[in-house]
């Protein structure tokens, strides 16, 4: 099971994502380390892009703490008919982020500036 705590899941361009997470595995055998990616994509027709601003190690059984600064130029999140853009927070069996791999997704909401 793996909980996440966060200062804010909704939070403006410019500001900064802190928190942490603690990765409790269903098992007593030595677990392979997961892996957390903070960061962007779009989903929906045309092109489709991504960006990670963080990605840390995640020990089992330990607290990992995280922050990241989310750029003042976005992009902000959207939810349209033909384009997606998602904010997430993501751990997945992999290095590099492959979606069957993803264990947990923590989806966050970036608003323009006030």
């Amino acid at each position: 099971m793996i909980n996440f705590y966060l200062n804010s899941d909704s939070l403006e361009v410019g500001s900064e994502l802190n928190g942490s997470c603690i990765w409790t595995p269903d098992t007593k055998k030595n677990e392979k380390p997961l892996y957390l990616e903070i960061g962007w994509r779009t989903e929906g027709k045309g092109n489709l892009d991504r960006e990670t601003l963080f990605k840390t190690e995640v020990k089992a059984s330990e607290r990992t703490y995280f922050k990241s600064q989310i750029p003042i130029a976005g992009p902000v999140s959207y939810d349209g008919e033909l384009i997606r853009i998602i904010w997430e927070i993501t751990v997945s069996h992999s290095k590099f982020l492959i979606l069957k791999d993803v264990v947990k997704t923590q989806v966050l909401r970036i608003i323009p500036r006030q």
